[in-house]
């Protein structure tokens, strides 16, 4: 396919646009000086958007040759499936991201060579917010969940590190049948951010929460489940979108450091049911 190229993007790790090349008109309807400094990851198609950023941190690690097929979306084609292949750039954290239709059909989806599976780093989960921002006709919201039993919980007192480990996986995956374009990260034990569309009501997700951890066995009682939503504004930046979640990560733990100063410290017996597992559920 090295003759049938039709666009070429000269990118670095975050995605940003350096130079362009090829039938920009075509697809774009502007000039290379337009689409300097914007970052490709805007134009992916949502399902495609965290498989992409995951090429991306492999290519930083040079574990990436695959010649892949995605979908790319511009203001004349609308959405498409290209096929994809990254060549070494003029520095070590630049690469040139070569486009084409001809024979994406036959090449696997990105997603199936790099997964998009499992909890965003929060620089992804900043990255898939920034390209959702960017898009004028989407509508999401910003929500930080803390569960106090996983946030504040010392091994083997009130969970073991089994129970602890399974209730955080289930509720990371509870998450993530919610999130837009799979942006759901953990930056701290017990504390979720999630990206979702405005319709979906964050007292909706808590619900889901909360039979997810009824389901292993935790009350609604001992999860100790609050939240906190905002608006996801247009145009907002990763660094912009990381700052957010930090503030409600922020709010929401003073908030749950007050209710835990007002709260009767257990007995001695709710002590010792407690380590010898009794009255957990």
């Amino acid at each position: 396919m090295a003759d049938t190229w039709e666009m070429s993007f000269l990118v670095d790790q975050t995605t940003q646009i350096q130079e362009a090349r090829g039938n920009l008109a075509r697809h774009f309807g502007m000039l290379q000086q337009v689409l300097v400094g914007k970052h490709l990851v805007n134009f992916i198609g949502n399902d495609d958007r965290l498989p992409f950023l995951r090429m991306m941190g492999r290519l930083s690690q040079r574990n990436w040759s695959d010649t892949v097929a995605f979908r790319f979306r511009t203001p004349l084609s609308g959405e498409r499936r290209l096929a994809l292949q990254a060549r070494p750039g003029p520095s070590p954290t630049a690469w040139w991201l070569m486009l084409a239709e001809q024979g994406a059909d036959g090449l696997p989806l990105i997603g199936d060579i790099a997964p998009s599976g499992g909890l965003t780093s929060e620089n992804e989960f900043g990255m898939l917010a920034q390209s959702a921002a960017a898009d004028p006709s989407t509508r999401l919201d910003v929500s930080v969940f803390r569960a106090a039993i996983l946030a504040d919980n010392q091994p083997n007192r009130v969970l073991s590190e089994e129970k602890h480990a399974e209730l955080d996986q289930k509720i990371g995956e509870a998450l993530q049948d919610h999130a837009a374009s799979g942006a759901v990260s953990r930056p701290e034990p017990g504390q979720y951010a999630l990206l979702h569309q405005r319709e979906v009501s964050p007292y909706h997700i808590v619900d889901k929460i909360t039979a997810t951890a009824s389901a292993v066995g935790v009350s609604k009682e001992k999860l100790g489940l609050a939240h906190h939503s905002m608006p996801l504004a247009a145009d907002t930046g990763a660094d912009a979108v990381r700052d957010l979640v930090r503030s409600m990560r922020q709010n929401l733990g003073e908030r749950s450091g007050v209710r835990a100063a007002t709260r009767k410290p257990p007995s001695l017996l709710d002590t010792l049911k407690q380590l010898v597992g009794v009255g957990t559920r």
